[in-house]
Parts: C-alpha cells; sequence; structure tokens
C-alpha cells in the first residue's frame, strides 16, 4: 500500500513539473514583440466588438422615435454588410499584406462606431445615417477576420502556433464577457453616445498597435503565362 502511494504522488510530481515547463514554454510567446502587438490589439478589438452592439441597442431605442423596428434596420445593415464582405475578405487578405488590412479595418470601425456614438451625443441619429454607419462597421469586422486567420503563423513561431491560437482565444473570451459588463455600466453611468465612443477607442487602440507589426511582405505568386 504504503509503495502505491508513493508511486502515485512521484507521477503527480513528474506531471506537475511537465506542466509547469509546458506554461512556462507558452508564455515565452509574449517575449516575442510582434505576438504580444497582435495579441493585445486583438484583445482591445473584441472588447470594443462587445460594447458595439448592446450601446447601440439602448441609444437607438432611447432616442425620441426609437423604435424596435428601427434597431432592427441598423442591425440587420450591419449583418447583411458583414455577410457580404465576407465573401471578399479572403481574397483581400491574400492580396495585400494582412496587417495592413487589419489596422485598415479597425480604423474603418473605429470611424464608424465613433460617428455613431457622436450622432447620440448631439441627438440627431437618422435612421438612415445609423444603418449606413453600421453597414460600414460591418464591413470592418468582416475584412478583419480573414486575415487575422492569416497572420498568426507570421507572428508565433511554428511549434508554438497551437498555444498562440489557445491565448488569443482567451483573451477574445475574456473581452467578450468583459464587453457586455462594460457596455451595461457605460450606458447606466454617461450614456450609450459616450459607450459607443469607448467603444471606438477600442478599435483605434487596435488599429495603432497592428500598425506597428510591419510584417514582411509575402513573395507573390507568379502567375504562369499561357
Amino acid at each position: 500500500m504504503s509503495h502505491a502511494l508513493t508511486a502515485n504522488n512521484s507521477l503527480r510530481t513528474v506531471v506537475g513539473r511537465q506542466y509547469r515547463r509546458a506554461v512556462r514554454r507558452d508564455l515565452i510567446l509574449f517575449r516575442h514583440r510582434r505576438f504580444l502587438l497582435l495579441f493585445v490589439a486583438r484583445t482591445s478589438a473584441v472588447l470594443g466588438t462587445s460594447i458595439g452592439p448592446v450601446a447601440l441597442a439602448f441609444g437607438i431605442l432611447g432616442l425620441p422615435h426609437g423604435t424596435p423596428t428601427k434597431l432592427s434596420i441598423v442591425l440587420a445593415a450591419r449583418s447583411v454588410a458583414l455577410v457580404v464582405a465576407l465573401l471578399v475578405g479572403g481574397v483581400i487578405a491574400d492580396r495585400l499584406p494582412r496587417y495592413r488590412v487589419m489596422y485598415a479595418s479597425d480604423g474603418l470601425s473605429a470611424a464608424a462606431w465613433g460617428a455613431m456614438g457622436v450622432l447620440l451625443l448631439v441627438g440627431t441619429a437618422p435612421i438612415a445615417v445609423m444603418a449606413t454607419l453600421a453597414a460600414f462597421a460591418g464591413i470592418g469586422a468582416a475584412m478583419f477576420w480573414p486575415a487575422m486567420t492569416g497572420v498568426i503563423p507570421e507572428v508565433a513561431p511554428p511549434t508554438q502556433l497551437q498555444a498562440a491560437n489557445g491565448f488569443l482565444r482567451l483573451g477574445e473570451n475574456s473581452s467578450r464577457i468583459l464587453g457586455v459588463a462594460v457596455a451595461g455600466g457605460t450606458v447606466a453611468l454617461v450614456g450609450a453616445g459616450w459607450a459607443l465612443i469607448v467603444d471606438a477607442a477600442g478599435f483605434l487602440i487596435s488599429a495603432y498597435l497592428l500598425a506597428r507589426l510591419r510584417l514582411p511582405p509575402l513573395p507573390w505568386p507568379r502567375t504562369p503565362r499561357p
């Protein structure tokens, strides 16, 4: 019995050591400047993404003539634009430097969400204009994701791609949960307009960090001549 307990304790010790070594090895990823920039940028942008729809719903419904129908129009404009733009997002990400596509997309999202926030703050927010801005926000999101998928191997060592994806998902999921809480608190304290400004700030931070990646251009595949 004592031998079995000793063997069990030894096994736990070995497994614990291996686990700690694996964690330390994975955390080395954050010493890579480009991965760290991508991680912080993505976490910041997802935080903004989580704040936007919540604040937008409160903002439109809080307008003098705001109705659920008008809110549905604005949200539908964003969704339709996102789906349509996804069809060409992958092509653009393959044709242009991915990090540039990413920071341009976040810049577009920041401008769109920020403009909607300003309109709510001044109290003049025509639904047609809000729907147009929401569509631009959807385009920004659609352009980002295909480029994001392809850029991870460019910022993380090949042996740590699984860990890189895991850390990025952890940051995104944490930001989604935190974003809903931040949205509710900001709307309650200072209003939906300022919440959208905070949303836009998250995208601006992400765009600034992504612009600093400065990844080398990928070699162009030559098209064979007929």
